[in-house]
């Protein structure tokens, strides 16, 4: 299973890092995270790759990315741009198995803005997590 919130919002010139949280019902907890193909299944349309320069971590699901507007929204005179970027979260039997047993596709938008002068000095956090994924599980 993954989850994450439906729309993150950052400011141009941030630096994002984006949680997926995953879990495994089975308690391996041998899942991974990759970005969705556009082929040979199309997993994500016009979705794929979408955030440009981000960095995957493939094992804690998480995207790292500077945030910057669209070079189209520039050229337009936009001071906001929308991202949907999609990901599949795969489970795997082992560590060392290349073969998933599921693949859950997972859909997020991302807007990015100018960030207003009356806006917070830093964002609010959360941290200190013990679960991996930062993930949560109910028993």
């Amino acid at each position: 299973m993954s989850g994450s919130l439906p729309i993150f919002k950052y400011y141009i010139g941030e630096t994002a890092t984006i949680q997926i949280n995953v879990g495994d019902v089975d308690n391996t907890q041998v899942v991974r995270c990759r970005w969705s193909y556009q082929t040979p299944l199309d997993e994500c349309g016009n979705a794929c790759l979408d955030l440009p320069g981000a960095q995957l971590n493939n094992t804690d699901c998480y995207i790292s990315w500077s945030v910057v507007l669209r070079a189209e929204d520039i050229a337009s005179g936009l001071n906001s741009s929308m991202y949907v970027v999609a990901v599949t979260v795969e489970d795997f039997v082992n560590a060392s198995s290349t073969t998933p047993l599921s693949s859950i596709p997972h859909q997020i938008l991302v807007h990015v803005s100018q960030k207003p002068v009356d806006a917070c000095v830093s964002r609010p956090g959360i941290s200190a997590f013990p679960r991996r994924n930062l993930a949560c599980f109910g028993n």
